[in-house]
C-alpha cells in the first residue's frame, strides 16, 4: 500500500518507539531465546530508561525535520554538494569509528571460539584450518612476527587483523559510496548504515577468523554495484567472490550473485531474459532438480557435509530436537536477523508501506537481492554447532549484502525522499546504540558471563564444551567467583562420571566395559566426536572393523579436525591396502599438524609398502627430527624396511630405535639377529 509521506513518517516513528520498547522488554525479561534483544539486561534500568528517552527524543527531532523537508522544494543536487564536503565528513566519521573500535575493544572472548583460538594460537602446535585457510594464516604469521610466546601475543595478533579488516572496509565504503550515490547526505547515511550494522562488532578487536572474510564480502558487494553502474569493470568483483572461499568455505554463497553479475547486460544475459517464461521455468526447474540430486548424494555419502547442515528432520544425531523447522531454530534465525539489523522493523515498514521505486538500473537491486537471499539462506541451513547466539560470527557476513540492499533501496527511492532518509537515520540510531551495547558487554565480565549462562541453558548440548573458555578466562586473570555459578550448573548437567569411567576402562584395556560407557555418552550427546572415536577403538580391539570404520567416519564428520579419528582412518585404510584413502587422511593430519608423529610414522610405513623408498625416507627423516617419537616406532619401521629387502634403510631405523632407548628385551633380540648393530 502507499500512504501520504506525512503519515508514513509518523508510522516510521511509531515503529521506532516499538523497537525501543521491544529491546526494553528483552532487558527486563533477560532470559529465554531472546539473545538478540537482551543486551541491556545487565544495565541499570534507570540508565536504560534515560537512554531510551534520549533515543526517542532524537527520533522525534528527526521526524519534525523530515516533515519540514517534505514540504519544502528540494534544492538541486549540485548546490547541496557545494555546501557539503563529503571527504571531510566521511573522514570524521571514519576516525570516530576507529576510535570506538579501539576504546571499546573486546576484553572477553566467550563468543565464537575466542578463548579456544587464543589458546590454540599460543600453543606449541597452532592449527591452520584448511576450510578457512586465509582466515587463519594471517593471525599465525603476525604471531610469528611478534615472536609470540603467550596468549597476550595471540590476542594482539587477532586485534591487528580485526583493525586491519576494519580499515580496509571503511576505506572501501568511503571510496565506493561516492560513486554509488550522487548526494552527499545519502553517501554519509549509507556509510553510517553499514558501519552501524551488527556485523561491525567483528572490528572491535574481536577474536575470530572471520574479520577479513567479511571485508572481502563487503568488497565484492561494493565492486558489483560499481560494475553494474559501469564505474569499474564488473570483473573486479569476480576475484573477490572467488577469493572469499579461501577465507571461509561459506564464500560459496556469493556464487549465484557473481554469476548474475557476469551475465546481466551481456548478450547472453539479454538473450536469456528474452526467452519465453516457460522455457526459463523449465531451465530453472532442471537446475533445481540437479541441485537436489547433488544435495541428496552428498547428504547420504558425506558425513562432513551432512553434519554441517541443520538436520532437515530429527534423526539419531539431532541435539535436543534442534531441526530445520523446529521452533528453537526458527526463533534463532529471527534473532539473527535482528542482531544483524536491529532496525529491521523500521526497514520493513517503509518497504512494505511506501513506494519502492529505486532510481537507476534494476540490476543493482537484483544483484544485492540475490547476494542477500543466498547469504541469509546460510543462516537457515548451516548448523550453529556451538549455538547460534555464540556462533553468530560465522553468519555475520550475511548482514552485509542485506544491509546494503535495504539502504540502497531507500536512498535511491525517487518518491517520499524525506521518509526514505528518515527511515535510514532511525535504522542507524538504533543500530549504533545496540552495537555499542554489545561491545560494552564484551568488556563487562558480569554481562558477558551472564549472557553466556542464559544461552547455555537454551542449548545445553551445544554448550557442553563451555567449561574450556571459562577455565581460560580464570587462567588469564579472570575472577573465579564470577564463573562459579555457571561452572556448577554445567557440572550438574554434565557430571562427567561416565566419561571418567569410560577412559579408565579403556586405559585398563577393559574394552567391553569402556565401549558401554562410550555408547552411553553418544546416547546422551549424539554429536560427541570424542566418544565415537574411542568407541571405534574399542570395536577394533573386538575385531569389529567395519563397525569401527563407520564410527570413525562419523567422528571425522562431526569434527573435521579430530586428529585421532583422522589418524585411525589413515592407519585402517593403509592396513586394508587402500593407499589412496590412507594418504588422503594421513596428509590431512599433517596439514593440521606438520609434526604429528602418528601421521609421519604411518606415511613412512605406507610408502615402504609401495616400495617408494625416496618418499618413505622423506617422512622417516621428518619423524627422526621429532624428539618425542617413541623408539618402538622406529623398530616397526625398520622391520618393514627389512621385510621389503631394504637393509640399509632398515639398519638406519634400527639404530634410531636403539638411540632412543629401545626397551632392553627388544634391543637384545635385535642385536642377536643383527650383531653389527652393536658396533
Amino acid at each position: 500500500m502507499n500512504l501520504k509521506e506525512h503519515t508514513l513518517n509518523r508510522l516510521t516513528f511509531t515503529v521506532f518507539i516499538l523497537t525501543i520498547i521491544i529491546f526494553n522488554i528483552g532487558a527486563i525479561t533477560g532470559k529465554g531465546r531472546i539473545w538478540a534483544f537482551n543486551y541491556w539486561s545487565f544495565w541499570p534500568y534507570p540508565l536504560l530508561l534515560f537512554l531510551s528517552v534520549c533515543l526517542i527524543s532524537l527520533a522525534w527531532i528527526l521526524l519534525k525535520r523530515a516533515d519540514t523537508a517534505s514540504r519544502k522544494k528540494q534544492k538541486s543536487q549540485k548546490k547541496q554538494d557545494e555546501k557539503n564536503n563529503y571527504w571531510l565528513w566521511v573522514s570524521l566519521l571514519a576516525a570516530a569509528s576507529g576510535i570506538a573500535f579501539v576504546l571499546l575493544r573486546s576484553q572477553l572472548h566467550f563468543l565464537g571460539d575466542g578463548y579456544s583460538l587464543l589458546g590454540g594460537l599460543s600453543s606449541d602446535t597452532p592449527m591452520i584450518k584448511p576450510r578457512n585457510y586465509m582466515g587463519t594464516m594471517p593471525q599465525y604469521m603476525i604471531y610469528r612476527l611478534l615472536n609470540g610466546t603467550e596468549w597476550k601475543d595471540a590476542l594482539l595478533s587477532y586485534r591487528i587483523i580485526s583493525y586491519f579488516a576494519a580499515l580496509i572496509s571503511i576505506a572501501m565504503l568511503a571510496i565506493t559510496l561516492k560513486g554509488l550515490f550522487k548526494n552527499t547526505q545519502d553517501r554519509l547515511l549509507a556509510f553510517l548504515g553499514m558501519v552501524s550494522c551488527g556485523t561491525t562488532l567483528l572490528f572491535f578487536g574481536y577474536v575470530e577468523n572471520y574479520a577479513l572474510f567479511n571485508a572481502i564480502v563487503l568488497g565484492f558487494c561494493l565492486a558489483g554495484m560499481l560494475g553494474i553502474e559501469k564505474k569499474i569493470s564488473k570483473l573486479w568483483a569476480i576475484p573477490l567472490a572467488a577469493g572469499s572461499v579461501f577465507f571461509h568455505y561459506l564464500g560459496v554463497a556469493l556464487i549465484p550473485a557473481a554469476v548474475y553479475l557476469l551475465l546481466c547486460d551481456t548478450r547472453l544475459g539479454i538473450k536469456i531474459s528474452k526467452t519465453p517464461k516457460i522455457a526459463r521455468a523449465i531451465a530453472t526447474g532442471l537446475i533445481f532438480a540437479l541441485a537436489i540430486i547433488l544435495f541428496i548424494w552428498f547428504y547420504k555419502n558425506s558425513y562432513p557435509f551432512r553434519f554441517a547442515l541443520v538436520p532437515i528432520v530429527q534423526d539419531q544425531f539431532t541435539l535436543e530436537g534442534y531441526a530445520l523447522f523446529s521452533a528453537a531454530h526458527l526463533i534463532d534465525c529471527l534473532n539473527m536477523l535482528f542482531l544483524l539489523m536491529p532496525g529491521l522493523l523500521i526497514a520493513l515498514t517503509g518497504l512494505l508501506a511506501g513506494k519502492t521505486d529505486p532510481k537507476g538500473p534494476k540490476q543493482r537491486t537484483r544483484f544485492l537481492l540475490i547476494a542477500a537471499i543466498t547469504s541469509l539462506g546460510v543462516i537457515f541451513i548451516i548448523d550453529p554447532r556451538i549455538g547460534m547466539a555464540r556462533d553468530w560470527d560465522l553468519f555475520a557476513f550475511a548482514g552485509l549484502p542485506f544491509t546494503l540492499l535495504v539502504i540502497d533501496i531507500y536512498l535511491r527511492r525517487q518518491s517520499f525522499r524525506s521518509n526514505a532518509r528518515l527511515s535510514v537515520k532511525m535504522i542507524v540510531i538504533i543500530g549504533i546504540f545496540i552495537l555499542i551495547s554489545r561491545a560494552v558487554n564484551l568488556i563487562d565480565p558480569k554481562a558477558a558471563i551472564g549472557l553466556l549462562e542464559n544461552n547455555m541453558r537454551l542449548d545445553w548440548l551445544k554448550y557442553s564444551n563451555v567449561v574450556y573458555p571459562l577455565r581460560q578466562f580464570v587462567k588469564w586473570g579472570g575472577d573465579p567467583s564470577m564463573v562459579s555459578t555457571i561452572v556448577r550448573a554445567h557440572k550438574d548437567r554434565f557430571p562427567g562420571i561416565v566419561e571418567t569411567e569410560s577412559m579408565e576402562n579403556f586405559k585398563a584395556k577393559r574394552f567391553a566395559d569402556a565401549a558401554k560407557g562410550f555408547e552411553m555418552q553418544i546416547k546422551s550427546h549424539p554429536q560427541k566426536a570424542f566418544a565415537y572415536g574411542y568407541l571405534a577403538k574399542c570395536q577394533m580391539h573386538a575385531g569389529l572393523y567395519d563397525s569401527a570404520i563407520a564410527l570413525l567416519e562419523i567422528a571425522h564428520g562431526l569434527d573435521n579436525y579430530h586428529l585421532g579419528a583422522i589418524d585411525d582412518l589413515g592407519s585402517y585404510y593403509a592396513t586394508r591396502g587402500d593407499h589412496k584413502k590412507a594418504k588422503k587422511f594421513l596428509l590431512k593430519s599433517l596439514s593440521l599438524d606438520k609434526d604429528h608423529i602418528n601421521a609421519l610414522g604411518n606415511l613412512t610405513k605406507l610408502y615402504i609398502s609401495t616400495d617408494d623408498i625416496e618418499k618413505s625416507l622423506e617422512y622417516f627423516n621428518r619423524l627422526s627430527n621429532q624428539k618425542d617419537a617413541p623408539s618402538l616406532y622406529f623398530l616397526s619401521i625398520g622391520n618393514d624396511y627389512e621385510a621389503r629387502g631394504f637393509k640399509t634403510e632398515a639398519f638406519k631405523a634400527y639404530r634410531e630405535a636403539i638411540k632412543r632407548g629401545l626397551p632392553e628385551e627388544f634391543q637384545n633380540d635385535l642385536i642377536s639377529k643383527h650383531p653389527e648393530l652393536s658396533e
